[in-house]
């Protein structure tokens, strides 16, 4: 359970990028694919499967491989890569900060790019995201979620954003074990909750893209 409520912050990125849309621990991962699946119709999944990724070759792209090994350096030990087929060409990466207690996901995506999601699960409920995606900040992030976004922020940027968030908070301990389990658990309760609240509002739609009505 713990592991899902991580996961559930990057995943709200993940539904914001692909169609409410977002980014690892899980409800909360994608973003410049929500801009263009509302505008272009593209209807959001309501839920989603990891598959393993055995050629993950979008790794070794310069930006994702800058992101990786900043990561690295900061203590994050890599997880595993993963395809989301209900999802046409979303990738993700996840890596773990055992000590500090923090997740982080890497997504590629052939239209939106790269970005990464840095989350905290805290010990009094809240879960705090901080990403690097453009866009996701105009949506609405379910009860308990604090989200920041830092477009086109390093991971340095990120990580210092986090430690301002949550230093000397106590945290939730994080783990690999079921991953991708806890992952498609977290988006398929993001998914209930916003078709609770009738999905997308109009306001949301018309802050990311003021032309739209």
């Amino acid at each position: 359970m713990n592991l899902i409520l991580q996961i559930a912050g990057i995943i709200f990125i993940l539904l914001i990028i692909f169609g409410l849309i977002f980014i690892f621990y899980a409800r909360r991962m994608v973003k410049s694919i929500q801009k263009e699946a509302l505008e272009s119709g593209q209807p959001t999944p309501s839920t989603i499967h990891l598959q393993e990724d055995d050629d993950p070759a979008w790794l070794a792209k310069p930006a994702v491989e800058e992101m990786t090994e900043a990561l690295r350096v900061l203590g994050f030990a890599p997880d595993g890569s993963y395809m989301i087929p209900e999802m046409d060409g979303v990738k993700l990466f996840g890596l773990f900060h055992y000590r500090e207690r923090v997740c982080a996901v890497l997504y590629d995506h052939p239209t939106a790019g790269n970005w990464a999601d840095l989350m905290a699960r805290l010990q009094d409920g809240e879960e705090v995201t901080v990403s690097n995606a453009a866009y996701g900040k105009e949506i609405e992030p379910p009860p308990g979620a604090v989200r920041e976004y830092l477009p086109n922020a390093s991971i340095a940027e990120l990580w210092q954003k986090m430690t301002d968030l949550v230093a000397q908070r106590p945290k939730i301990e994080v783990s690999n074990v079921n991953f991708r389990k806890a992952f498609e658990e977290a988006y398929n309760d993001e998914m209930a909750w916003r078709k609770q609240k009738d999905g997308v509002s109009r306001d949301e739609i018309r802050r990311v893209s003021p032309d739209k009505t």
